[in-house]
């Protein structure tokens, strides 16, 4: 597979001009910029006030950049990569819609941070069952805001079971409507919407509570983008035997568990049986779907999951720690992998 940036280097924080800093005095005061408003009494200018709290305050004034990128996915047969590179470059003169060949088959919109952004579409286009495995894709390449893809054409049999999963995913409502639903007790099951795939195979023995939670420090010591700017989530894809394997930051949540899988797939075409993902965000529905996608076992995220979230963790053999913070974990799905501290 070949893959190409052209676009170099982009920046992916920028340095605000204006500077406007709220910091907390004590509990009765709000310094904004220069002035401090006391709740009260009076006013006081700001830079005659000698408390510490202010003295000390953290002052973050860099912006984290968010870009648009449309990927162009062309299916192409089974052929050396040289026919590969012969159809991306008529696909980069045109600009239609075709079925196979060298048309373009689909386009994706994303907006994200603007690093790691082949790997993003590479786990995006897993994700959306377009590939499954890393040599699926041929070539890409990123020029400006396009991102080309040569991905191989299924065989017969793929394609039959991927329309099988089109549809299944069609004839579902999307994420807020399942919950609404499922919650209020219709007949949709949890079957329904997770049937298209298979709960995971036990792989990953048993991990201590204090090993999550040391891996989730690793996570935050990794966010370089979040310590600068406060605006970005993180991914790390984390092997059965704890070795971290791969890292990403993005402004969406989504975007990072795309990144991190896309990673994974460029250099080892898969993931790994019995890997884990640690989050630092929430734990929506559409992550779950995402690690069960990619055979995860565990998830751990430093926030709360949703009731849906719960319940296609439990049905796809996963197991879901939220909160993991302050040395304290909850779990909420197949606990039996999780053993008590050390």
């Amino acid at each position: 597979m070949q893959h190409k940036n052209h676009n170099g280097d982009q920046p992916i924080i920028k340095t605000q001009v204006q500077r406007i800093v709220v910091a907390i005095a004590d509990r009765n005061t709000v310094t904004v910029g220069a002035k401090t408003h006391v709740f009260g009494d009076a006013s006081v200018d700001a830079t005659t006030n000698t408390n510490a709290d202010v003295a000390a305050a953290v002052f973050i004034d860099e912006v984290i950049v968010e870009k648009i990128f449309i990927a162009k996915v062309i299916t192409s047969d089974d052929t050396p990569c040289a026919k590969a590179g012969r159809q991306l470059q008529q696909s980069l003169q045109e600009n239609c819609d075709g079925d196979v060949g060298d048309k373009v088959s689909c386009e994706l919109r994303f907006v994200c941070t603007p690093i790691d952004v082949i790997a993003l579409v590479v786990g995006a286009l897993f994700n959306e069952h377009m590939i499954t495995v890393g040599s699926d894709v041929m070539r890409i390449e990123v020029q400006g805001n396009v991102v080309h893809v040569v991905i191989k054409k299924k065989k017969q049999e793929e394609r039959v079971e991927q329309e099988v999963v089109v549809e299944q995913e069609k004839s579902k409502p999307n994420a807020a409507d399942v919950n609404v639903d499922f919650d209020a007790g219709s007949n949709l099951t949890i079957e329904d919407i997770c049937q298209h795939i298979r709960p995971n195979a036990r792989v990953l023995s048993a991990i201590r509570a204090d090993q999550l939670i040391e891996l989730m420090a690793e996570l935050h010591c990794r966010q370089r983008i979040f310590s600068r700017t406060g605006a970005a989530h993180a991914a790390m894809l984390v092997a059965a035997d704890g070795e971290v394997l791969y890292f990403a930051e993005d402004i969406g949540r989504h975007n990072a568990v795309d990144k991190v899988i896309g990673k994974c797939l460029l250099q080892r075409g898969s993931v790994p049986a019995g890997c884990m993902l640690i989050l630092s965000s929430r734990i929506a529905f559409e992550l779950v779907h995402k690690a069960a996608r990619a055979g995860i076992e565990l998830i751990a995220a430093v926030s709360a999951p949703s009731s849906l979230a719960i319940a296609a963790a439990d049905y796809w053999n996963m197991t879901l720690c939220g909160f993991v913070r302050n040395g304290k974990i909850n779990l909420y799905s197949h606990p039996e992998r999780v053993i008590s501290f050390k």
